[in-house]
């Protein structure tokens, strides 16, 4: 966990937010700022600095929290 990193207090549950869905791999959560009513965020529960970091057991739950969501 990157302290630095407003999504990583998010998962760790240091900063608020309106919790959707979760699971091992992924967060989902309302967006406070957001233009569109009900825009949700999915986030990786480990902190990765590029997208490029994603495991396939990763990605794939990030794709099914995604799906789920919407």
């Amino acid at each position: 966990m990157d302290q630095a990193c407003v999504f990583c207090r998010i998962v760790s549950g240091h900063k608020p937010a309106s919790r959707v869905c979760e699971d091992e791999f992924a967060l989902a959560y309302i967006d406070l700022r957001q233009f569109h009513p009900g825009h949700t965020l999915v986030v990786p529960k480990k902190h990765l600095n590029d997208v490029r970091e994603l495991t396939p057991d990763m990605g794939l739950a990030l794709i099914m929290m995604i799906s789920r969501v919407t």
